[in-house]
């Protein structure tokens, strides 16, 4: 978090955000910590316009959003993904909860 002071209350925020549903926030804490060593970690100020954009039209929590947009850095096809969970979330009344089960089909 030394080297990272210039977007300190970004990480905060999106490490709260992505322990507070976490199942085991111990080991997902120390998870994120390798990312920021390594680089890779991304705070809800670093998530693509475009998820940006997906989220908010599709009424996911910043959780989902951000669980989203590390599932799509791995993706080849970012659009044909996202267009294709658009039409599984446009009518759902828990878009966020469907989301996160969706998620892990694409994680494979």
């Amino acid at each position: 978090m030394k080297r990272r002071k210039d977007t300190f209350e970004a990480d905060m925020k999106a490490l709260w955000i992505g322990l507070e549903g976490s199942k085991n926030p111990s080991g997902m804490l120390m998870m994120k910590l390798k990312d920021m060593r390594m680089g890779t970690f991304r705070s809800n100020a670093g998530l693509d316009k475009k998820i940006q954009d997906f989220a908010k039209k599709t009424r996911l929590d910043a959780q989902a959003a951000m669980k989203l947009a590390e599932v799509m850095d791995k993706r080849e096809d970012v659009d044909g993904d996202l267009a294709k969970l658009e039409k599984h979330l446009e009518r759902s009344n828990k878009p966020s909860s469907l989301m996160m089960l969706m998620l892990r089909g694409l994680r494979e």
